[in-house]
């Protein structure tokens, strides 16, 4: 069986492509997003981005089912 993903940037784009995925009825199986940090504690994204993502993926969660899988990217020496 194929497992469709999509890769979210949280940019308009890729955030457009949800709408398109659920109003064509195509199947999705998962969601994947890489995250920067500046260090172990701060994000790279400024606080009113770091907001929105959490917003859309509580939304995507709702709507779709599926828990964005964050995968943590760092600027400095990881912990």
């Amino acid at each position: 069986m194929s497992e469709y993903v999509l890769s979210l940037s949280y940019g308009k784009d890729s955030t457009a492509c949800l709408g398109a995925i659920k109003e064509l009825g195509w199947p999705l199986h998962r969601i994947i997003t890489a995250d920067v940090w500046a260090t172990d504690t701060i994000p790279a994204d400024p606080p009113p981005m770091v907001e929105f993502k959490a917003k859309l993926d509580a939304y995507i969660l709702e709507e779709f089912g599926i828990q964005v899988d964050h995968c943590l990217l760092y600027t400095s020496p990881s912990p």
